[in-house]
């Protein structure tokens, strides 16, 4: 399954502003970054190094020129984390309310208490990948922030928990 996040700045703190899981086609995978770039006004995309690099890098660049698209694409490294740790890192970031969830999103949270850290066959596709949002922050806001124009008029962020 593939896992598509995004996430955004609200409030003062990161949110998973909207979430989209399934098993999709490279070729789909593009389409939905493509009209999430376009709606959140960013050119900001973090992808798994290994799933970038192996199969998705060659496609996606000629993509782009077939349909005279572009997004910035920065590959994210595990650094050397478990998922077990990354995901540790991520939910103490949500314990201190540095990144906050949607009210009403259950796939997130449905995943959060199935995760089994002793087990490796959880379903975690979705929690993994919200994971990966603090590492592309903490390795990529700077070129991040130079690609990035204001402007709020695509946005529909909903009440974010704990406010």
């Amino acid at each position: 399954n593939s896992a598509i996040i995004v996430h955004t700045w609200v409030a003062d703190r990161w949110q998973i502003a909207e979430v989209f899981s399934g098993k999709y086609e490279p070729e789909k995978i593009f389409h939905i970054l493509i009209e999430l770039c376009q709606k959140w006004n960013t050119r900001s995309v973090g992808i798994e190094g290994g799933s970038y690099e192996l199969g998705l890098k060659v496609l996606f660049e000629i993509l782009m020129k077939a349909y005279s698209q572009a997004f910035n694409v920065y590959p994210i490294p595990h650094k050397n984390r478990s998922k077990v740790e990354r995901l540790a890192v991520w939910c103490a970031a949500l314990k201190k309310k540095i990144w906050v969830l949607t009210e009403g999103d259950h796939a997130i949270t449905q995943e959060l208490i199935a995760f089994d850290p002793l087990k490796s066959n959880n379903v975690d596709d979705v929690i993994d990948a919200c994971s990966m949002g603090i590492v592309m922050t903490e390795l990529y806001m700077t070129q991040i922030m130079e690609h990035y124009t204001f402007n709020t008029t695509g946005y529909a962020i909903t009440k974010v928990i704990g406010h």
